[in-house]
């Protein structure tokens, strides 16, 4: 009978407590979230009783990101509306190089994407103010009734703020036609010749102006066009998108759902899977996730720092002992990652590749603290020689007690099963994807033939010299392999025909890689080739090896695989030069368009999701359920690991009593009231672009490890 009355208790007390979430918790976050679209609102071109509106007219230098001198513009921006434009351009392929036009304030350049903006904030205020639902408003709160309710009103929500800020970050495509045709064209005076067509549009927290100068191919026959494009940053558009993001984060932290990030490797390094962890961050905070990121120390970049959308990244103090990777000692590194994974609730730790101690250690740890683990594996190991051996069965040890294991290609998929023993079913196939805003084609034609691998190259450079008077190369990237180009070179006086570029900076990659014509990639091993992607979507041909994973990242159409030996590179890159010739190849923004279609950051962000809303569904791992996967791994490595596990469990029962978890600060959330108790810096980002990093060695050819950790907010 006392039996009964216990379970009866029970269920009273969560009964009321889930009554209490229902009309209490709810309605508490909803009204921050009512504050923060309010606040929103402001910046934008609506009319609310009794709001302060911020919209304010402002003057804006618009600066050239091509040639200085081609185009000059001085705007005036009110709300959504350009009411004044002095627009100079200096174009030296027209027939008339200068010409000069303005957009007046009697007819005003109409700005569509703020006015969407404004509309989907409007239709959000309205399911806040005005329900569909029970709504009490003598207390001015909810009634609801069911955990459904509370969703389907949040998911309808979500979905206008994630309108409201995707009309912002994408302008919407127009054919020349249409630009040609469109009322803004209308009001220039005095008018553009017809060749010329010219755009105003919002790009993240830019206004850009972009110039179109049509011309015909005498070659071909066929029409093409250069673009000038001048941009400028305008800080209430950066505020404004901080608070879509912010009113999307409240949205998700009821729905019980953020996301954490931590890395071995990150800024200000900069290659591969940096870019990787920080592209996708961004897009998991556009999704409504809270993201942070843990990595080692850079130098004087210690503590805390914040990044774009409020992107928070640990730097702990870890030796580093070699190429970005810090030395392993598992039980030093506990008590500072379980005060972070604590103080900032982490639900999923999530690594990133075989080669970074630092994520594995913070899996390990998550582990110990009952938190689940996803690993992504960007690179290919063999089976034979003693170092691939050692690092196979570490990995196996490592992935036995992990969640789910993400690959970046089907080929990764493979290797990582054979040699890490890891069910198939329990890995996702996810590439990378590019920035296809960044990497665009260039009209203006190269003889140049950019490379980023220098495997096989040495061989090349000489025979194609010779055999072709009009070909050069141009290298980019550094490393212990360039003493070997630069010997070729000297030995065969080609310094005319070859430019080492050393070290590129990430932001200057585009910039060398439409130099060129054809890209061609010698490497030896990939799981996913990036620098092949990128080369694609600035419009160059690709020749590369047939290896690993790159068989799978590009049509046949768009890339002539080769052997991976000089003879082979040779045959491939005469191909690609004779299809040119014959005009068999797909034009430059044909092919961008392609990988714009096939790689898209949103999309493996929600690729990604998904498999972070499998692993929370997936059982809590105790100590006894890991001590005896460990087992299964072998006697001499398991029973290490028994022990590792073992020590580190009591050290975890130890700092619980000297540092008990409600004695840690939890970490403040980015809510409205200290969003606007500090001034907007004008000069932040809100763009997916890695951070310019002028003082380290610059483009990455060789990628880095990484750690992703994801975190769900619990209830208080």
């Amino acid at each position: 009978m006392a039996i009964d009355l216990d379970a009866d208790d029970e269920l009273t007390a969560l009964h009321l407590e889930f009554e209490w979430l229902l009309t209490q918790e709810v309605n508490t976050i909803l009204t921050q979230l009512h504050s923060i679209i309010l606040e929103c609102c402001r910046r934008f071109p609506v009319h609310i009783p009794g709001l302060e509106s911020l919209v304010k007219t402002e003057k804006f230098q618009l600066n050239s990101t091509t040639h200085l001198d081609q185009i000059k513009i001085c705007a005036t921006l009110s709300a959504d509306n350009i009411c004044y434009a002095d627009i100079n351009l200096r174009l030296h392929k027209h027939s008339n190089p200068n010409q000069r036009t303005i957009v007046q304030n009697d007819c005003q350049w109409k700005l569509h994407q703020i006015q969407d903006a404004s509309n989907h904030l409007m239709s959000a205020l309205y399911l806040l103010s005005s329900p569909p639902l029970r709504f009490d408003r003598k207390e001015s709160k909810f009634d609801f009734k069911s955990a459904q309710e509370v969703i389907e009103m949040i998911n309808n929500i979500m979905s206008c703020l994630q309108r409201g800020r995707n009309s912002l970050i994408v302008p919407k495509k127009r054919t020349i036609e249409e630009l040609q045709s469109s009322r803004n064209m209308h009001s220039l005076q005095p008018p553009l010749p017809n060749d010329l067509a010219v755009s105003f549009y919002i790009q993240s927290h830019k206004l850009v102006c972009a110039v179109y100068h049509m011309l015909k191919d005498h070659s071909s026959g066929q029409l093409k066009f250069d673009i000038f494009q001048a941009e400028t940053s305008v800080p209430w558009l950066s505020e404004a998108l901080v608070l879509f993001t912010v009113g999307l984060q409240f949205c998700q932290q009821l729905k019980d759902k953020v996301s954490v990030m931590a890395s071995d490797f990150f800024y200000p390094n900069t290659g591969g899977v940096e870019s990787h962890i920080y592209q996708l961050s961004q897009c998991l905070i556009q999704l409504g996730h809270k993201v942070i990121i843990i990595s080692h120390a850079y130098d004087d970049r210690t503590g805390v720092r914040y990044m774009t959308n409020g992107l928070k990244v640990y730097y702990l103090p870890v030796w580093v002992v070699y190429n970005q990777c810090t030395l392993p000692t598992l039980f030093t590194t506990f008590p500072l990652v379980r005060y972070i994974l604590i103080r900032e609730r982490i639900d999923i730790v999530h690594g990133h590749s075989a080669f970074s101690a630092l994520a594995h250690e913070v899996m390990f740890h998550a582990k110990t603290l009952h938190l689940k683990t996803v690993f992504t594996d960007h690179s290919l190991f063999g089976f034979a020689d003693s170092s691939a051996i050692i690092t196979n069965k570490l990995l196996q040890i490592l992935l036995a007690i992990c969640n789910r294991v993400i690959c970046v290609s089907h080929t990764g998929k493979e290797n990582t099963a054979l040699r890490a023993g890891v069910d198939p079913n329990r890995i996702s196939v996810i590439p990378n994807a590019v920035d296809t805003d960044i990497f665009m084609p260039s009209t203006d034609k190269h003889t140049t033939h950019p490379n980023t691998r220098v495997d096989l190259l040495a061989g090349v450079i000489p025979i194609i010299c010779h055999k072709y008077s009009d070909i050069r190369f141009l290298i980019g990237g550094d490393g212990p392999k360039r003493i070997v180009i630069e010997e070729v070179v000297e030995r065969h006086q080609l310094q005319d025909r070859v430019t080492l570029l050393g070290a590129i900076k990430h932001d200057d990659v585009r910039d060398v890689l439409v130099q060129g014509d054809v890209f061609l990639n010698a490497s030896l091993t990939e799981a996913f080739c990036m620098a092949i992607v990128e080369a694609a979507a600035c419009g160059l041909q690709v020749v590369s090896t047939r290896v690993g994973g790159i068989p799978e990242v590009l049509p046949k159409e768009m890339i002539w695989l080769t052997e991976p030996s000089v003879r082979g590179l040779l045959d491939g890159l005469e191909r690609a030069l004779a299809d040119r010739s014959a005009g068999n190849v797909i034009s430059p923004f044909e092919a961008h368009k392609r990988v714009k279609s096939y790689y898209q950051w949103e999309d493996i962000a929600k690729r990604t999701q998904k498999v972070y809303d499998s692993v929370i569904k997936d059982p809590v791992d105790h100590l006894g359920h890991r001590l005896h996967k460990f087992w299964q791994c072998g006697p001499v490595f398991g029973a290490v690991f028994i022990v590792l596990a073992v020590v580190e469990h009591f050290l975890s029962v130890l700092f619980a009593r000297l540092v008990p978890i409600d004695s840690i600060d939890i970490a403040p959330e980015l809510t409205i009231k200290n969003f606007t108790s500090h001034s907007m810096d004008s000069s932040n980002n809100v763009c997916h672009s890695m951070p310019d990093n002028s003082s380290q060695n610059g483009h990455n050819l060789e990628g880095g490890d990484g750690l992703i950790v994801n975190k769900r907010l619990s209830k208080d």
